[in-house]
């Protein structure tokens, strides 16, 4: 878990246009950084995979949690870090693949209080 507030950083290779998302992440991880997350929502998953591994080799080499978007599978294959959205897996279903913590998108109070039930 995190101890003190930090910046939060996401690395999507999609907003990132023309430049290499490793070098994005590592720029980040250089300028100081909390907690690193990967957002890749769409493509095949063997690139995303590693580019995931890969990511987090940097974030180890920097001491900062790796954060994987959406894919529990994935994730635990890394391993990474787990966040899922409201219409990803349930997170004790994506507790059975992922012995990390995972967080939870939430848009407001019923949605945050429902997160905190599910673990």
């Amino acid at each position: 878990m995190l101890e003190e507030p930090g910046l939060y950083a996401i690395v999507d290779p999609t907003a990132c246009g023309e430049r290499d998302p490793e070098r994005v992440a590592e720029a980040i991880l250089r300028g100081g950084c909390a907690l690193l997350q990967l957002r890749m929502k769409h493509g095949p998953d063997a690139p995303r995979l590693a580019l995931a591994r890969r990511l987090a080799a940097r974030c180890r080499a920097h001491g900062v949690p790796f954060v994987l978007n959406d894919r529990a599978d994935l994730a635990a294959l890394t391993p990474a870090w787990l966040h899922l959205g409201q219409d990803d897996l349930p997170i004790a279903e994506a507790r059975r693949l992922v012995d990390a913590p995972i967080g939870r998108s939430t848009h407001d109070e019923a949605q945050a209080r429902a997160a905190v039930a599910e673990g």
